[in-house]
């Protein structure tokens, strides 16, 4: 668990909005926009698929990275990952942040030379809005070697539960 400034801003309005967030790749000078999901579709479930983050490319390592936002800065929030990758992986810790926290906290994980995709199953203790980014999704030639990388971010919505639970 590693922990980042803390820019949250909240933004209050009467009217619906679009809202949209830029995150920039200060090493490759890459960007990418994400749409700003609602605290109202905080929840906390998620289930999150990446594609692979190249091992080492521009002589450093590269990521998974999945932030965590919990809608109450004031509860603490008890987190588990379990990583669905080759082998099985399970990561448990707790948020302790408060309204003026100078941190966010972030779960990283660094890239393999293996192609296949890792499963993330996150499941919060209390609603919880997640941003995810890949630091260097590799970008394959027409013979399938990485050719360079591209930035990759975006704000998956949590399961969708119809009637059911579903347990993690």
């Amino acid at each position: 668990m590693q922990r980042h400034p803390n820019t949250v801003i909240f933004i209050t309005s009467t009217v619906p909005i679009r809202l949209y967030a830029t995150n920039f790749d200060l090493l490759t000078n890459q960007t990418d926009t994400v749409t700003v999901l609602p605290d109202t579709m905080a929840d906390k479930n998620y289930i999150i698929t990446l594609p692979t983050a190249s091992r080492r490319i521009y002589s450093s390592l590269q990521y998974h990275i999945i932030h965590f936002l919990p809608i109450n800065f004031e509860i603490p929030t008890k987190i588990i990952i379990k990583i669905s990758y080759k082998i099985n992986k399970t990561v448990t810790f707790e948020l302790t942040t408060t309204n003026s926290s100078k941190y966010i906290h972030y779960f990283a994980q660094s890239g393999t030379v293996s192609r296949l995709p890792r499963t993330y199953y996150i499941e919060a203790s209390q609603p919880i809005l997640i941003t995810t980014a890949l630091t260097c999704t590799p970008i394959l030639s027409t013979a399938f070697a990485p050719s360079g990388c591209d930035f990759a971010a975006f704000m998956p919505p949590p399961i969708f539960k119809q009637g059911f639970f579903i347990q993690i």
